[in-house]
């Protein structure tokens, strides 16, 4: 506990993705998954905050040119 801030729990996060090179340009897509069993406590005057989480993801897609053999510019 650190100034009336406290938690417990497990955390777990997987990230998968693949880019496919086109030639001059690449195209890709990554999914970000997490699980979280935590919970959270905050003491504030007058009483405390409970803060649960469980779980979430995101789908992320990109398109880049590359500028040299080393480095891509993508949106």
């Amino acid at each position: 506990e650190f100034n009336g801030l406290g938690g417990e729990g497990v955390f777990g996060e997987l990230n998968a993705g693949y880019d496919h090179d086109f030639g001059s340009w690449v195209a890709g897509v990554m999914v970000d998954a997490r699980y979280s069993g935590m919970t959270s406590e905050l003491e504030v005057p007058g009483g405390s905050i409970n803060l649960d989480t469980d779980y979430g993801f995101d789908v992320l897609a990109r398109v880049g040119m590359k500028v040299n053999e080393s480095t891509l510019a993508y949106v």
